[in-house]
């Protein structure tokens, strides 16, 4: 990922778009390992707004670390739409 233009430009409207403001980003990700959260630490400007990142790959993981549902992440092998906002609203949740 490092050295790779296809953030570029996401990444540019999101400097802009933080720029002045108090807002904090926590971050739950799954098959993307950490990316996120290494994208936004490795920026001298996204940096300061993240609070927090986690990675929770396995679906016991993402029951303990986000209170994930267990009816979430017995569909389709834990990747889908109502475990991916289970895992937001954990990491929400957790943050505060």
């Amino acid at each position: 990922m490092a050295g790779s233009g296809k953030f570029d430009r996401p990444k540019a409207d999101l400097i802009v778009a933080l720029a002045r403001t108090p807002i904090s980003i926590a971050t739950a990700e799954s098959c993307t390992g950490g990316q996120l959260a290494a994208l936004l630490a490795g920026d001298v400007s996204l940096g300061p707004h993240l609070e927090r990142g986690f990675v929770a790959y396995s679906k016991d993981a993402k029951r303990e670390l986000l209170d994930v549902p267990a009816e979430a992440t017995e569909r389709c092998d834990a990747v889908n739409a109502h475990a991916a906002e289970a895992m937001a609203g954990g990491a929400i949740w957790t943050s505060r």
